[in-house]
């Protein structure tokens, strides 16, 4: 399974961020239905990436729940344990 590094809007290169790995929504960037709003500081685990917008990359995250949605990668901030 691969990593992916994005880079943020302001150039900051980004968390590496890969399928499997736990992430909690730290952040919105647009306006979202209710349902996924409840989703903010949520954790999740990576499934998947999604093209998004025919060029951006986002991430799919499957919670607890099962439920899945899609996130840009700056909306995630990756969850570390403990070594």
């Amino acid at each position: 399974m691969g990593w992916f590094l994005y880079r943020s809007n302001n150039g900051i290169m980004g968390a590496e961020l890969r399928v499997g790995q736990k992430v909690r929504v730290c952040c919105l960037k647009d306006r979202v239905a209710s349902d996924i709003s409840q989703r903010l500081g949520q954790v999740g685990r990576v499934s998947d990436y999604r093209v998004v917008d025919g060029k951006g990359i986002g991430l799919v995250v499957q919670f607890d729940d099962k439920n899945s949605i899609w996130f840009f990668p700056e909306e995630l901030e990756p969850m570390h344990t403990a070594s």
